[in-house]
This record gives C-alpha cells, structure tokens and sequence, in this order.
C-alpha cells in the first residue's frame, strides 16, 4: 500500500504493533465486519528492511502457525 501524504518514515524503535482488535465492528462503526483471516509470517519495509515475525515478536495473542 501507499500512504499519502509528506510522512514517509516508520519510527519502530519501540515496538511495531500488528493485528486486531477486539470488538472491530462496532469500534469502527460497522465499517469492517472481520480482521485478517489467513497468514501473515514476513513483512519487508522499503527493499531492505525485513521482520521474520514469527522469530522477532515480543509477544502475541491467539497465535496459530502458518501452513
């Protein structure tokens, strides 16, 4: 994806949050019905920056391998 706008920097130097909440629906006023379902095991920023997330976490909740 792309974001808009002048910013194009991501400061993760505290931690890098991703996943879901609890009660989507109704926090975004019936906008978005379900999060993500499937796998979600790496994530490259820009070219060169790689997270192998499943090695790297600090901590996760509700958790499943990925087939």
């Amino acid at each position: 994806g792309v974001s808009p706008g002048l910013l194009n920097q991501l400061n993760e130097n505290y931690g890098l949050y991703l996943g879901g909440m609890e009660n989507l629906s109704s926090l975004s006023m019936n906008k978005y019905l379900s999060g993500l379902v499937g796998c979600l095991a790496n994530v490259t920023l820009s070219t060169d920056y790689h997270i192998r997330l499943i090695t790297h976490a600090t901590t996760g909740i509700n958790i499943q391998a990925c087939l």
